[in-house]
C-alpha cells in the first residue's frame, strides 16, 4: 500500500474516533501535546445537573472534576463540615449559591459567622481566613514536556519511575485515589479556600486523605498510571478554575 493510500485509509478512522467519543477529542500526532481525555459521564452529569458520587470520591474531587469552586457545591448542597460524601449521593452542580466572607468578631456576630436573618433558607458557605502562600514549589524535578493550555489544564513533568513528588505548598490532602482512569493515581491538596493542587499518574501515594503536609514534603512517587509514559501531570486550581502553575512557581 502506498504512502498516499495509507494516509487516505487512516483519516476516516481518525474521524470516526473523534465523532464516536468525545473522550478522544483529537488524534494524537505528537507526544508532547497528547489529546485531551475527558469522562463522558461528566457530560451526562452536567446535562442532568447533578453527579452521583462513586466510592472513594470526596467533595473536593468532585469540585475538581467539574471545574467548580468547592464552596459552590457546599452551598448548593447544604453541606456541613467535614463535607462527607457517600456513594450513591446526588451532588448537585447547579443552583443558587451564597457566600459570606470571613468577619472579625463584632457585637452579635461571632468569628466566621454571618449576619444573615434567621429566617433565610438560602444555602450559605462561611469563609475562613485565607492564609497567604508566599512561595509555590515545583513538585518534581525534570523537564517540562507539556505546558499549560486549554486542553492540558496544567503542566507535564518528565522523570523516572520512583522519583519523589513533593507538595507545592502546605495544605491538607483532600483526595487520594484513582477515580478518573485517565489520571491514574492522583492526589488533591487543599491549600486554603482559594487554591487546590492536583498530582496525577503517580506510582505510589504516600499520604492519606485528611493528612496535613508541609511545603516540599514527599507525597508520592512518579509513575505512569493512566498514561503511556512516566511523568507527573500537575494542576493548580484557583476558585475551581485551572490556572498556569508556572505563573505561581518561582524557579
Amino acid at each position: 500500500m502506498t504512502k498516499l493510500k495509507r494516509t487516505i485509509f487512516l483519516y476516516p478512522l481518525c474521524a470516526a474516533v473523534i465523532v464516536g467519543s468525545i473522550s478522544l477529542a483529537a488524534c494524537t500526532f505528537t507526544k508532547k501535546h497528547p489529546a485531551p481525555i475527558s469522562d463522558l459521564r461528566n457530560q451526562l452529569a452536567e446535562k442532568q445537573g447533578y453527579h452521583v458520587a462513586q466510592r472513594g470520591e470526596t467533595l473536593y474531587f468532585i469540585a475538581w472534576r467539574f471545574g467548580r469552586d468547592f464552596r459552590e457545591l457546599v452551598s448548593i448542597n447544604h453541606l456541613r463540615k467535614p463535607y462527607r460524601i457517600t456513594p450513591g449521593q446526588k451532588v448537585y452542580l447547579q443552583g443558587k449559591t451564597q457566600f459570606y466572607p470571613y468577619q472579625r468578631k463584632t457585637t452579635g456576630v461571632g468569628v466566621g459567622q454571618s449576619a444573615r436573618p434567621a429566617t433565610s433558607k438560602q444555602p450559605v458557605y462561611r469563609a475562613t481566613p485565607v492564609k497567604t502562600i508566599r512561595r509555590w514549589l515545583m513538585p518534581a524535578r525534570g523537564s517540562i514536556i507539556a505546558t499549560y493550555s486549554y486542553s492540558n489544564k496544567g503542566i507535564n513533568i518528565a522523570g523516572a519511575i520512583g522519583e519523589p513528588i513533593r507538595a507545592t505548598a502546605a495544605g491538607e490532602v483532600v483526595y487520594a485515589g484513582a477515580g478518573l482512569r485517565s489520571y491514574g493515581n492522583m492526589l488533591i491538596i487543599k491549600h486554603n479556600d482559594i487554591y487546590l493542587s492536583a498530582y496525577a499518574h503517580n506510582q505510589r501515594l504516600l499520604v492519606k486523605e485528611g493528612q496535613h503536609v508541609k511545603a516540599g514534603e514527599k507525597i508520592a512517587t512518579m509513575g505512569s498510571t493512566g498514561t503511556n509514559r512516566v511523568m507527573l501531570h500537575f494542576e493548580l486550581r484557583k476558585r475551581g478554575k485551572p490556572v498556569n502553575p508556572l505563573q505561581y512557581i518561582k524557579k
